[in-house]
């Protein structure tokens, strides 16, 4: 319960459920493996075959193979279903050679969840899932001028602010807080215990299924970004250093913030336009 509370005070709860970062974490590792191991492959191919570009499409169908797996694996949450959806989008989009969408593949995942469990429209894992992902999309792709490394750090941290602000509403009306530090912590707790630690993590464990030997030093490996993760989280749930903004606005209240922000944003684009 201490440890829960830890990252629901630092705003990274999120990191504790089957959620798109994992998905994307195992999606994101089988693909660029896939490419390394095509890529070394297409000089003992033919070349019509590498020309074409069929190292890389036949990366894609692993990855997308390998993230199916792994949320039927998991049980099949509505958020890891979410996710799937949204990279099966992507990769049909680009075996297809057609422009991918994020708004597109977002609501294609909404109808495809709602119309195979339609009881998750009530959930909270969901709508949490789909908001968080739509205010990730309206920062999206970043900053664009500048160094690299301050780019990625004013993307991580525009991004950890679009998923907060985004979710709010939502996490107000079913906890009565706002965790604020989710603004900081994220940035840095997200790659930590997401991309770091779930790609190793699980192929340790796939090999350790075989034999324990040949799993143990990925594992060992995962484990070192999980400590400093989880370290990060408990230094930052200190009272002093998470800041909590408390408020419950009913499920009306909930609405009108939502409509205001899709109104605010419609002007916006009306005007642009």
């Amino acid at each position: 319960p201490e440890l829960r509370e830890s990252f629901a005070r630092t705003g990274t709860a999120h990191l504790l459920a089957i959620s798109g970062l994992h998905v994307g974490s195992v999606f994101g590792a089988l693909l660029v493996g896939g490419r390394w191991v095509g890529r070394r492959l297409a000089p003992r191919v033919s070349i019509a075959w590498a020309w074409s570009g069929g190292g890389d499409r036949a990366a894609l169908l692993v990855a997308a193979f390998g993230a199916a797996a792994y949320v039927v694996v998991a049980g099949g949450p509505v958020s890891g279903q979410r996710a799937l959806v949204m990279a099966l989008a992507g990769v049909a989009a680009s075996l297809l050679d057609r422009p991918a969408s994020g708004w597109n593949a977002l609501a294609a995942a909404a109808l495809v969840v709602a119309w195979l469990e339609p009881a998750a429209l009530r959930s909270l894992g969901l709508q949490l899932s789909v908001v968080s992902v739509a205010g990730l999309l309206l920062v999206a792709p970043g900053p664009s001028g500048g160094p690299r490394a301050l780019r990625l750090l004013l993307g991580s941290l525009a991004a950890a602010a679009a998923g907060t602000v985004a979710t709010a509403p939502i996490c107000a009306w079913a906890f009565g807080r706002v965790a604020l530090a989710g603004l900081w912590v994220n940035p840095v707790a997200i790659p930590l215990l997401g991309a770091a630690t779930v790609p190793p993590l699980l192929a340790g464990a796939a090999l350790g299924a075989l034999h324990p030997a040949l799993g143990s030093p990925l594992v060992s490996l995962a484990s070192w970004p999980a400590r400093w993760g989880l370290a990060l989280v408990e230094a930052a749930a200190r009272p002093d250093r998470s800041p909590v903004l408390l408020w419950q606005p009913s499920g009306a209240g909930v609405l009108v913030c939502y409509g205001l922000a899709v109104g605010a944003l419609a002007l916006g684009a009306w005007r642009r336009g």
